[in-house]
């Protein structure tokens, strides 16, 4: 289409006229769809459909103060793919927090002990047996992974050479295993 008919269908858009909604949706549905189905983003159903509605509504609400210096179809796409990277970036950072979880409450300072008063000694045990607690709720397999290493500081070669395992498969064994004591962790805290 061209830019003048791209116009008039958002400004017949903005006015309410839910045929152009209708049809200014049929036309992006495939180019957004597509690329959030893109492989490299490894989204699952769940996420390709939030990043979709969220691109979607982007979209709708910057059509106020779209410039018509591309095809609607390329705002759309380049909305959907900053939507996606966005979408990345919340799970690398998510990820990023489990793995500071797990240093906080398995690294080695939690390990040795503080240093200093009897207060933060005392703080100290408590969160020790809270961390006991949460690993023993955990099976065999995740208590054991976690343990070699947080506390035995073994690396992911030396952890998959003892388990017997690749050691792509110790990554996501970690990461699994760091979400449900994360998991346990704040069950127990909320008994508290």
């Amino acid at each position: 289409m061209s830019r003048s008919n791209d116009r008039q269908l958002v400004a017949q858009c903005l006015s309410g006229c839910q045929s152009a909604w209708e049809e200014l949706y049929v036309r992006l549905e495939t180019t957004v769809n597509y690329i959030v189905r893109w492989r490299q983003w490894s989204f699952n159903p769940q996420q390709m459909e939030e990043v979709r509605q969220e691109a979607l509504n982007s979209f709708v609400a910057s059509l106020k103060t779209f410039d018509f210096n591309c095809s609607l179809e390329t705002y759309a796409s380049t909305i959907t793919k900053n939507k996606c990277i966005s979408e990345i970036r919340r799970q690398c950072a998510a990820k990023r927090a489990g793995e500071r979880f797990a240093v906080s409450v398995l690294g080695h300072d939690s390990v040795a002990g503080p240093e200093g008063n009897d207060e933060r000694r005392l703080l100290f045990e408590e969160d020790r047996r809270q961390i006991e607690q949460a690993l023993d709720q955990l099976g065999e397999n995740c208590r054991t992974i976690l343990r070699m290493k947080y506390y035995n500081d073994y690396s992911y070669k030396q952890i998959a050479e003892k388990l017997n395992i690749p050691a792509g498969t110790v990554s996501s064994r970690l990461k699994r295993s760091l979400q449900q004591l994360k998991k346990a962790w704040e069950e127990n805290a909320e008994a508290f």
